[in-house]
């Protein structure tokens, strides 16, 4: 029997708790809680479920968008038919080279060019340690503006069609490394 505080603390109809004795094999057995790690990661897995969820759906609906309008169901039966061999549906042969040649790589590549950029950005800002860093701030935009101008002006065409992009990149890259060069003090940005 538990003190007085302790039966008036307890509901009506269930038995005396034992926190004397939690070993006690009447005593009651935890509650199965989650700790904050599993509940981050469960929370994790939501949110990468729905942000999967909703980049399918943006690219079924890029490809749909044209000229030429194709429903979402006979895109994926396009995509399905390529990617695991199955016989081809009822669509035309132009909704196919549509879908496969023409819409389905531009979304992707714009897939994977804003990732690449995403990831540029965040490498940029971590390095200089400013969430608020960007191209125009640090100079990256005027130097690239500086190399393409270079060839422009000059003439310069050592690789015919790539000179600009090449220098272009070669004067970012330049700027940026004279900021950072110019933001240490001590070895600490």
């Amino acid at each position: 029997m538990g003190t007085l505080r302790h039966r008036v603390s307890e509901p009506v109809g269930l038995p005396p708790s034992n926190e004397e004795n939690p070993d006690s094999p009447t005593s009651p057995t935890p509650h199965a809680s989650r700790s904050p790690e599993e509940t981050r990661r469960m929370g994790l897995g939501v949110v990468l479920g729905v942000l999967g969820l909703g980049a399918l759906v943006s690219v079924t609906f890029a490809i749909t968008i044209g000229p030429v309008y194709i429903s979402p169901v006979t895109v994926w039966h396009i995509i399905v038919s390529h990617v695991f061999g199955v016989s081809p549906g009822d669509w035309t042969a132009g909704q196919d080279h549509i879908v496969w040649l023409i819409r389905l790589p531009r979304v992707l590549l714009a897939g994977i060019v804003g990732a690449g950029l995403a990831v540029v950005g965040a490498t940029m800002q971590a390095t200089v340690r400013n969430p608020l860093a960007d191209p125009y701030l640090l100079g990256t935009s005027s130097g690239a503006s500086v190399g393409a101008v270079l060839v422009i002006m000059l003439g310069i065409n050592f690789l015919a069609p790539y000179s600009l992009s090449i220098l272009a990149f070669a004067g970012a890259v330049g700027s940026f490394a004279i900021v950072f060069a110019m933001a240490q003090t001590g070895g600490r940005v």
